[in-house]
């Protein structure tokens, strides 16, 4: 019996000396110096990527909005900028319709939500017959805009209207030519 009492008074010194022995166990325990090894940088991480032959589906709930195709997408300057190659893209709208984009290239960046399409932009409305022709175009995703800073040349049946640059107001449907202003309207109205 006396054994089993002498047994329990060991974890009750640890318990009523712990002041004591707490400091210097913990600096003893602490790690020191330096873990990274020397010549070795801090790696960074980040985002890189190199893919080929994309295909990138957006959807809103259950509706499909976005089907885009490129040959080769990479990592642009900064992780946050994503370039792509030879675009060839469906835009779907409210009530299905297919608006068809293609660019050579094309910059999304991610913090600004401004897609940059260069080189031979070609954009389809297939429902209306229209038709849009530029170098360079700019979506703007939070402000809801088109921008066309270069000649731009639209089409719509017979009809053509050339401008120096186009802007288009994706909520209010307002869009402007800058520039000189070329139209070519034709009626089928016979005298």
């Amino acid at each position: 019996m006396i054994r089993r009492n002498k047994v329990w008074v060991i974890p009750l010194i640890f318990i009523l000396t712990f002041p004591l022995w707490k400091i210097p166990v913990g600096n003893f325990l602490s790690p020191r110096g330096d873990f990274n090894p020397k010549g070795k940088k801090d790696i960074v991480q980040g985002q890189s990527f190199i893919m080929q032959k994309v295909v990138i589906s957006q959807f809103e709930g259950d509706k499909k909005n976005t089907v885009i195709r490129a040959q080769k997408a990479s990592t642009g300057t900064t992780s946050k900028i994503f370039t792509l190659t030879d675009i060839d893209a469906d835009l779907y709208d409210e009530t299905n319709n297919i608006t068809k984009v293609r660019s050579k290239t094309a910059l999304y960046n991610q913090g600004t939500e401004i897609l940059t399409l260069l080189g031979d932009v070609v954009v389809t409305k297939l429902d209306k017959d229209q038709q849009l022709f530029s170098q360079k175009l700019i979506h703007n995703g939070k402000k809801k805009s088109i921008f066309c800073p270069d000649k731009t040349l639209i089409v719509s049946g017979a009809n053509t209207i050339r401008g120096g640059s186009f802007f288009y107001n994706l909520i209010s449907k307002d869009y402007a030519f800058g520039g000189r202003v070329y139209c070519t309207l034709k009626s089928d109205i016979t005298l």
